[in-house]
């Protein structure tokens, strides 16, 4: 007969720490996860609120920002002109993208918790 090896205080001890990891890690996605779906129904619900937020916050950095750089082509690729009000076509689009955030974030969500 082959005899087991008892288990060791230190492999138990590392079993406990990956497994504690392992959860501070998931926790931590998921918590990721819901500001992306969180952002994403403020995008749906209020797209003129969180339009004037990235155009007030690309508006208080320097011509050679990065953040400048990023925010403006943002903007153009939303087709929105900072300085008038919004069209419907620009506020149509933050919607969509809210709707994207909201689906992309539960997805990542649901395959974190599944996964862990």
């Amino acid at each position: 007969m082959q005899q087991e090896d008892p288990i060791s205080a230190d492999r138990v001890l590392a079993d406990v720490r990956a497994i504690g990891h392992s959860v501070r890690v998931v926790w931590f996605l998921l918590v990721g996860c819901a500001a992306f779906v969180g952002y994403g129904i403020l995008n749906l619900v209020t797209p003129r609120t969180t339009r004037a937020w990235q155009v007030r916050a690309t508006s208080r950095h320097g011509d050679r920002d990065a953040r400048k750089v990023v925010g403006e082509t943002f903007q153009g690729l939303l087709g929105d002109d900072p300085g008038s009000a919004p069209s419907s076509a620009v506020l149509r689009r933050v919607r969509v993208l809210g709707i994207v955030e909201i689906v992309c974030g539960l997805a990542l969500a649901s395959v974190i918790y599944v996964k862990a």
